[in-house]
């Protein structure tokens, strides 16, 4: 059956498929091609110019990339009644979610990040932006086995318990409302103390738990020191540098680091092949202070730009005629009567 076409025709995207795991973004360049191969598939008349057709293109895109990314911290925070984010704003934004539900460094799922953002309340006047600590509260309000993938269940369950309670928890209640064993709590809470997503405070004598999304240390806070009122605070001074936390949190957690290995210029994968235990927070401690991301260069600590990066969206089209069609018809506009 032919076509009848309206001067200006236009259509959109309505479904799309979703193709995920570990590995997933390898396989960008075997898609697109997959789709190209299609792309003479129509019919003799069409592909001869005798009859118009249409053409249909259709976006191929990295979802857990910081390009993807932005555009879901965009598009939420409008729908939401926030004004519109700045460069800084943004890149801010999406480091904390990468690093808290990130499996790989500057990376996560598009659909928890959105998912997290639907919680976040509208603002109460249209200038104000979007803040981390707006998406702090989204994040916390996701399931434990969504927060910092790389942690162990019980870990993840007893931040979440900690996240959602009203005050400081102690040892027995933390147990209990995480529905963790004595054993888990206390092999995993000097940990989380260390990392700083947990903090103590006395009470008694007995030591109490608060927990907080973002970290004291990370340069997304604005704070000196820890924060609650009778920690520590001339343990640790803010760390100028990534590596400088890492050294802090290992000698906390008794591993006795050889400081040559944090003699700068430091080598990340020297420095979490000699301390392990360190490795699951990789992804977390770099991702909070903006780190380069080398195999994908998009996320970078001081660049927003992503059109031309990997993570920039890209169109196969389908259904068009041959390239050595003449000029005039290549548009479906105007008197023009052949495919684009």
């Amino acid at each position: 059956m032919g076509y009848e076409f309206d001067d200006a025709p236009t259509a959109d995207l309505t479904a799309s498929w979703v193709v995920s795991g570990p590995t997933a973004a390898t396989f960008r360049e075997d898609i697109e091609r997959a789709i190209a191969s299609k792309a003479t598939d129509v019919r003799e008349t069409i592909q001869d110019g005798i009859e118009r057709g249409v053409s249909l293109e259709i976006p191929v895109v990295d979802g857990n990339a910081y390009g993807a990314l932005r555009r879901v911290v965009d598009r939420h925070a409008d729908r939401k009644g926030f004004a519109a984010l700045g460069p800084d704003d943004r890149r801010r934004n999406v480091r904390l979610a990468t690093a808290t539900l990130g499996g790989e460094s500057g990376r996560c799922s598009p659909y928890v990040l959105a998912e997290a953002l639907l919680t976040v309340a509208s603002p109460h006047s249209p200038t104000e932006t979007l803040t981390t600590g707006d998406v702090a509260y989204g994040l916390a309000q996701l399931p434990a086995e969504r927060l910092v993938p790389s942690l162990p269940p019980t870990m993840q369950k007893a931040v979440k318990a900690l996240l959602v309670a009203n005050g400081p928890l102690g040892r027995s209640a933390i147990v209990e409302r995480a529905g963790i064993s004595e054993a888990s709590y206390d092999r995993n809470i000097d940990e989380l103390a260390a990392i700083g997503l947990v903090e103590a405070t006395g009470n008694g004598g007995h030591k109490q738990w608060q927990a907080w999304i973002v970290p004291w240390w990370s340069p997304l806070t604005d704070i000196d020191g820890p924060r609650t009122a009778d920690g520590d605070k001339s343990a640790l001074v803010r760390p100028s540098r990534w590596d400088d936390v890492l050294y802090e949190i290992a000698l906390d957690l008794g591993l006795d680091p050889d400081y040559e290995l944090f003699a700068w210029p430091v080598d990340a994968d020297e420095v979490f092949a000699a301390l392990p235990r360190l490795e699951r927070w990789r992804g977390f401690v770099k991702t909070h202070y903006g780190l380069a991301d080398v195999e994908h260069p998009a996320l970078t600590p001081n660049d927003d730009t992503i059109e031309d990066g990997p993570d920039a969206p890209s169109s196969v089209e389908i259904g068009c005629g041959p390239a050595a069609r003449s000029g005039e018809q290549v548009s479906l506009g105007g008197t023009n009567s052949s495919t684009n």
